[in-house]
């Protein structure tokens, strides 16, 4: 059986709990979201949206990337389900002030695009591969019946960003432009989003909404109510009346959002994000708090089974016995003046260690009377052919008997 020793037991264990707590720690780190510093985010995103008087809508979405290193494709992702349907989709690069249409294809070929959508929702994705440099894409689709005409009112509902983006976002600029034949006092526009933002009426017609920054996650939609006789061909047609109760839901939305950015209690953070913030918070806790038990761990480890052994002995140390005594004298000497047929066996090893006599292994003769197997001899004998002088008295005895019973002749022991 392969012995073990607790030192290698105790390095094996402390190299798993190690290893353990090093891949909790990777998975902690790189599953935290850091909004302090991105590799890559939208440094400006301006969507002009130019609503028709069918009711379809058309959007101009110009986004500007910074990127800290290399991609090879960029995503949006349009939400469709307060529409019939996305049409026209086209991706536009701005290069040197001028304007370069991408392809549409369903591969991965360099500048070009893919298109999916599956009824609730639309994905761009742009194939740019782009490195530590700022560049500005521009994405234009119409969104069909995005109006909603009732009995006293014409409603346009949409989220201008959803949830489904991961780049951050900064100098956030919807323009909505509204069809001709409404006054000023005749629009109402609510945006519904918990962070600070700006919704401003600047004309009869014009609708501005601005936002100093987007973290993932967020969503950012609005609401304008204007006239029917503005959208007199839409055919997304509700026969009720409706504009008391749009009011009280976006008054009841405001004040949630309100209430939501108050209890966030995060400086300069979207309430949005306060969840994702008391959670990187948990984890860091959580982190200290294993580091400290992992540390912990490894002194108690290294004081209980790695650490030497102290001595309680003061006095002074004498690493060799004070006399030149044989195994047996000594055996003698610990077991109360008693010997055992160990004496005689350890004595033997002594004399081959002092080089008095050597030991020759070979194969014994098989057993003419037996029908055993041969074993092993260990035959002894002078290492130097005679005896050396100056033996105790013990060891002469030894080797006289040794030689007496069968050895070499006993005239050959002591010339």
């Amino acid at each position: 059986m392969t012995f073990i020793s607790r030192k290698t037991v105790t390095y094996t264990f402390i190299i798993i709990l190690t290893g353990l707590f090093l891949l909790f720690l990777g998975n902690l780190i790189f599953s935290t979201q850091c909004y302090a510093s991105v590799d890559a985010y939208i440094s400006n995103d301006k969507i002009d949206i130019l609503l028709n008087p069918d009711g379809s809508a058309e959007y101009t979405e110009t986004q500007t990337y910074s990127l800290g290193s290399s991609f090879s494709s960029i995503d949006l992702d349009i939400d469709n389900t307060k529409s019939a349907g996305l049409t026209n989709p086209r991706v536009l690069l701005s290069q040197d002030g001028k304007l370069i249409e991408l392809k549409r294809s369903k591969s991965s070929i360099a500048h070009t695009f893919n298109f999916l959508q599956d009824g609730q929702s639309s994905k761009f994705k742009v194939f740019e591969p782009s490195s530590n440099k700022e560049k500005t894409l521009v994405f234009m689709y119409k969104l069909h019946d995005t109006v909603t005409k009732y009995k006293d009112i014409a409603e346009f509902n949409q989220k201008l960003l959803g949830p489904g983006f991961t780049n951050p976002r900064k100098n956030i600029l919807a323009k909505i432009t509204l069809p001709k034949g409404a006054s000023k006092n005749e629009l109402k526009a609510f945006s519904q989003a918990p962070f600070p933002r700006e919704c401003k009426i600047l004309d009869e017609k014009t609708i501005e909404i601005s936002a100093s920054s987007l973290n993932p996650g967020s969503i950012l939609e609005t609401t304008i109510l204007f006239p029917t006789r503005i959208v007199p061909i839409s055919t997304n047609i509700k026969n009720i009346n409706a504009l008391a109760e749009i009011i009280n839901r976006e008054e009841k939305i405001a004040t949630d959002l309100q209430k939501a950015m108050e209890n966030a209690k995060v400086t300069n953070l979207p309430s949005s994000q306060a969840s994702a913030f008391k959670t990187t918070s948990f984890k860091l806790l959580l982190l200290i708090t294993l580091l400290f038990f992992w540390s912990a761990s490894m002194i108690v480890i290294y004081f209980k089974y790695d650490r030497g052994l102290r001595s309680f002995f003061k006095e002074k140390y004498f690493r060799e016995l004070p006399g030149k005594y044989s195994p047996a004298e000594m055996s003698y000497l610990i077991h109360n003046r008693k010997t055992s047929t160990l004496d005689f066996l350890a004595t033997l090893i002594d004399l081959v260690r002092r080089g008095i006599f050597k030991i020759d292994v070979q194969k014994a003769l098989k057993d003419k009377v037996s029908s055993n197997s041969p074993g092993i001899d260990y035959i002894f004998s002078p290492a130097n052919g005679n005896l050396v002088q100056g033996l105790k008295a013990h060891e002469e005895k030894l080797i006289t008997m040794f030689y007496d019973f069968g050895g070499l002749p006993a005239s050959n022991a002591f010339p």
